[in-house]
């Protein structure tokens, strides 16, 4: 069996205390022919002296630094890495995580073994101060349903991608996105992936590690980039759900846009409000003009007259819910 080399992508930001374990986790893989490009998303700790160390030791390590030419972030610091990487197949990883130590060859096995399968996803532990539990998996649902729902936890983490793969469907990360990158990466994979070129595996390969300076635990303060970007994965969710007729998801993710929208409202976030509103209309169709009239209206009246938020939006949930009931969905 050959030996192809993959390219491991892990973009950082001030995580000096802790990007030495993931390395380690590389370090420790049973599979050797790696290079692994950490890029730096502008780091003001000792990342830099850290990887210096690891860079020294192992010339299979290289740190680069994101380039103005990709916007900041962890999107455009994944995207540069997928430009130098040399390797065959990639695995995008985060520098907080922990690979198991037959991550890599267990994934690239099952991949050279299916010659037509170009994404392989495993299962993984999430582990929060002293406690595990194994990543909610549920694998026998299609793709689209298991991302759109939430059913499966696949992360980043999860895929080993054939680079062919990638650059025949041009797929990378949306660098407008602040929030939900992962969502709407393997929203886009769904769209063009064949269920023949998928390999899932229940193997748990990896360690998400929860801390509380995960961007999971920063949803407490009102952030407009942040719901602007969960507006959009989930109108988007709501097209594609549309055009395969899977009316339960579109009418749970609409839910969800409704909340995000009065969300917008009460912290006077026109931006968000009105992107909702603009997507809504084409999306959704010519059963909707007066709903969307009426959300106008209680913007407006808002700004003047502070309303009962949460007794509106749940009005308007359950008016969406009785709207969709008769929803001409595509068969």
């Amino acid at each position: 069996m050959s030996h192809p080399l993959v390219t491991i992508i892990i973009p950082t930001y001030n995580r000096a205390a802790i990007i030495g374990k993931t390395l380690d986790s590389i370090l420790a893989q049973t599979y050797k022919n790696w290079e692994c490009i950490v890029v730096d998303d502008g780091s003001t700790d000792t990342t830099a002296l850290v990887m210096k160390k690891y860079c020294d030791t192992d010339t299979r390590f290289r740190y680069v630094s994101r380039p103005d030419t990709h916007k900041p972030g962890g999107n455009g610091a994944r995207n540069y890495g997928l430009k130098l990487a040399k390797g065959a197949y990639m695995q995008w990883f985060d520098s907080d995580d922990l690979m198991h130590p037959n991550k890599l060859q267990a994934q690239l096995d099952l991949l050279l073994v299916d010659q037509e399968a170009g994404v392989c996803i495993c299962s993984g532990q999430k582990v929060e101060k002293e406690t595990s539990r194994p990543l909610r998996k549920n694998f026998e649902e299609d793709f689209f349903t298991q991302i759109a729902l939430n059913s499966s936890e696949i992360m980043t983490p999860s895929l080993l991608l054939k680079r062919s793969f990638l650059v025949k469907h041009s797929l990378g990360f949306d660098e407008e996105l602040y929030r939900g990158q992962e969502t709407d990466f393997l929203l886009r994979l769904s769209q063009v992936v064949q269920r023949k070129e998928l390999i899932f595996t229940d193997e748990e390969l990896f360690y998400y590690i929860f801390t509380t300076d995960s961007k999971s635990k920063k949803d407490e303060v009102y952030d407009s980039r942040f719901k602007w970007s969960r507006a959009k994965i989930y109108l988007d969710i709501v097209t594609m759900s549309k055009e395969r007729g899977y009316t339960h998801i579109v009418a749970k993710s609409m839910k969800r846009v409704i909340r995000i929208y009065f969300s917008a409202l009460k912290h006077k976030d026109d931006a968000t409000g009105s992107y909702i509103l603009k997507r809504l209309q084409p999306v959704l169709g010519k059963e909707f003009p007066v709903f969307c009239r009426q959300l106008k209206w209680v913007a407006m009246l808002q700004k003047r007259i502070p309303l009962p938020t949460l007794k509106l939006r749940k009005h308007f949930q359950k008016k969406v819910s009785s709207l969709l009931s008769d929803f001409a969905f595509k068969e």
